[in-house]
């Protein structure tokens, strides 16, 4: 018996990254996933569960756009017959200082960041709202709590996931839908590692530094996450909303 049996959850940004490893761990757990990434290369991940078993379907789409979000949420249902749990993952990084950034490079990182949040949450409560329940879990970020250099956009967008987060817990308990935010530490992912080389062409030195600044003394694995989000996801969090889940390795408390 998996954690999840009989949910079915749509995981937005589900092709890479934090992404893909909470699609496949759902999978695993026993439920079904609707992977939705605007990259046509995420339907592996779609076929990787469906090879060891799973129940998994690619949506091919830009949850920013409202059109696209709706569909997923639509075909999700159409599909399946149900919805259970709404994954906000989808998400870009600006490295910019805030006098670099471009009125246009701020758009397009508020649109993706936390536009397509606000349409998926949406359309998925509207489901909810009628089917009795159901889970949002959005994707905050360590940026939300501490200053950074360089990521005024991609900060903003975090910073108001996580309030946001805490608004829609609060309007939307009354409808048994909960409401979470997840806030990774530097996570190994295909975006991180190209931040990394951006900055530092010794890969291995450029890890080493971000692993010091980490209580653990590492950087953590797409799974350090999706082992939360199944938490999040199941029952065994039903007294859990409104609430901010670090999966940092200690970043944030750990300080200079």
């Amino acid at each position: 018996m998996g954690r999840l049996d009989d949910k079915v959850a749509i995981v937005t940004g589900g092709g890479s990254g934090i992404g893909r490893g909470i699609a496949k761990m759902y999978a695993s757990e026993g439920a079904t996933v609707v992977v939705a990434d605007i990259n046509p290369e995420a339907q592996k991940v779609a076929d990787e569960i469906a090879e060891k078993g799973g129940r998994a379907l690619f949506e091919l789409a830009d949850v920013s756009a409202s059109a696209d979000a709706e569909r997923v949420v639509k075909t999700t249902i159409a599909r399946f017959g149900r919805l259970d749990i709404l994954v906000n993952n989808a998400g870009i990084e600006l490295t910019k200082s805030l006098l670099e950034t471009q009125e246009e490079e701020w758009d397009k990182v508020v649109r993706i960041n936390l536009r397509s949040v606000f349409l998926m949450s949406r359309f998925a409560a509207d489901h909810f709202v009628h089917a009795g329940g159901g889970v949002i879990i959005n994707m905050g970020s360590v940026t939300a709590k501490v200053g950074f250099l360089n990521y005024p956009a991609y900060t903003a967008t975090k910073g108001a996931i996580h309030a946001f987060t805490r608004q829609m817990a609060m309007e939307l308990a009354q409808y048994k839908i909960r409401v979470n935010v997840i806030f990774p530490g530097t996570i190994r992912t295909p975006l991180a590692i190209r931040n990394f080389l951006s900055t530092n062409p010794d890969l291995e030195a450029a890890l080493a530094e971000s692993a010091a600044l980490h209580l653990t003394g590492r950087i953590g694995e797409p799974e350090d996450v999706a082992y939360l989000a199944v938490y999040l996801g199941s029952e065994e969090s039903s007294f859990v909303t409104g609430q901010e889940f670090g999966v940092d390795g200690g970043f944030t408390i750990k300080g200079t």
